[in-house]
Order: C-alpha cells, then structure tokens, then sequence
C-alpha cells in the first residue's frame, strides 16, 4: 500500500486546542484497544512540515495500529492552526507543545510519550524537561534553532542562486543582516522576522542529564550503514533514503520501514520499563 493511501487503524479524530493566542489543530489517532501509551508527535518547521506531512501521518497511524494512541498537531502559524507565522517564535511553538501535552495527560494513567522531528525534536527535549513524559524519542534533532535557521537559509541561497533571484545577496550573510535589522526574510514560503532570529539563539538541544532515569533517545539519519542503538549512550543511527524525507517532494514517498521499526522498537521498551517501575 503507498505511504499515501495508508488507511488508519480506527477513525481519526480532528480538532482545535487554544494556545495563546490561536488556536492550534490537532488529530488523534487512536488505537484498536485500549492504548498502551499516548505518544504526542512534534514536527518539523516551515517548508520541512510540508514535505514530511504524509510520512508523518504514516508514523502516527503505524503506532496507532501497534497499540499506541497518538496526537499530532501544527504549530501555530503552519498547516490548518491559526496565526501568521511572522508574528510567532520558538518560544510560542513551545508554548504550543506544552499545551497538547497537557491536553494528552488529561485523565490518561499510562505513559505519556514524546517523538520529535527536527525543529520538533529540539522543543520536545524542552518540553521533556518538565517531567510529564516518561520517554522521549527525537530524530535528527538539530544542536540548536541557529544551527537549524542557518541550514535553511543555505537551501534558500541554492535555491535563489538556481532561479536567478539572488540579486546582490551574495551570501547567507546578506539574508542574516537583513533579519538582525529588522527587515522580514521571504524564506521557502515563509516569512522570516527579526523576533524569530533573536529567539533562536536562546535554544539549544536541551538533554536530560545523568541523573534522570527515564527513557530517551537521539536518532541520526543517514543515507549508509545502520549502527545498532545503543541505550547506555542515548543515541543511535538509523539508515533512511537519501534526500530525506522532509527535504524533498512529499509525492517522492521515502522508504522509512526501517526508521518505524526502530521507532517502534524503543518505545515498547520504554512501555515495559515504565510497567515494571510499577
């Protein structure tokens, strides 16, 4: 079956949660039984969203048929949530997080548990510090909001350079002055402001320290060999086909069975850790 016309395993529920000030879309993909956890599903930013949507919704509707009830959302300003993504940071997309977690752990007694995507990945590792998730599982997490603007607006100079809409912007630099100044930054569709590049340096990948006993987990994805996860480290390789799947064509349908399986993997694990805790 295409990754696109995979059916879900029972109906989808669909509906808005108020965030500050949006409201903010959300799908809840429930299990055939009783869950065996509530996963919440934070995922990428901007143009990356659109690209990764339909593999993302496969990931939620794969472990909703393994026994997993599973959220996902869009980010104020992206998909079918309200706000202008001009007007909105990291911060309110944080914001925007904790209050689907909050929603998710509303009257549910078994493990609540995070996967983030990217831009998603890094307000997860935030969100995960307030203790309300058992385990955390981040794929391709960027160090921090900087390191991941930046790679961004490299793809918008190819991508400018290619189309012959450079001008005399000859380097990323040129994009960077413009948003420490104030000015807007047209970016894949998207309006760059001056407070979103001011709020990103105040984000990095946020772990857990040594003293913190709950599960997680850094995946990395590459185009080559598989490295098997290794738990006492928190980190692990998966490989993905190349380009990734939330970097190009949303039709060109990645090949992620082994991501899933991996994925899936984990956060069994960390159901049976969370069970024996007692």
């Amino acid at each position: 079956m295409g990754l696109h016309r995979m059916a879900p395993p029972c109906p989808e529920q669909q509906g808005f949660l108020d965030s500050g000030a949006s409201r903010i879309y959300w799908v809840r993909h429930p299990s055939p039984g009783p869950p065996k956890a509530r996963v919440v599903l934070a995922g990428p930013f901007g143009l990356e969203r659109e690209t990764s949507y339909i593999t993302w919704v496969r990931w939620a509707r794969t472990l909703a048929s393994r026994g997993f009830e599973c959220i996902h959302f869009d980010f104020a300003g992206h998909g079918e949530s309200e706000g202008s993504f001009e007007d909105l940071s990291l911060s309110d997309w944080s914001s925007d997080l904790s209050t689907v977690v909050a929603r998710a752990a509303q009257g549910f007694d078994g493990p609540l548990l995070l996967c983030g995507l990217r831009f998603g990945a890094l307000l997860a590792a935030r969100e995960f510090r307030n203790r309300r998730a058992w385990a955390m599982l981040l794929w391709d997490p960027p160090a921090d909001a900087r390191a991941m603007l930046s790679e961004v607006l490299r793809r918008k100079l190819a991508s400018d350079v290619f189309e012959g809409t450079l001008g005399e912007r000859g380097s990323r630099e040129t994009y960077v002055l413009d948003l420490e100044a104030g000015r807007p930054v047209e970016v894949e569709g998207f309006r760059w402001s001056h407070r979103l590049w001011c709020d990103a340096a105040r984000w990095s990948l946020d772990l857990p320290g040594p003293s913190d006993d709950r599960f997680w987990v850094v995946v990395r994805l590459d185009g080559h060999g598989r490295r098997t996860c290794t738990e006492r480290d928190h980190t692990a390789v998966v490989s993905i086909a190349r380009p990734a799947f939330w970097g190009h064509d949303p039709l060109v349908l990645a090949q992620v069975s082994e991501l899933f399986d991996h994925g899936a993997a984990f956060l069994e694990r960390a159901v049976e850790a969370w069970r024996r805790r007692g």
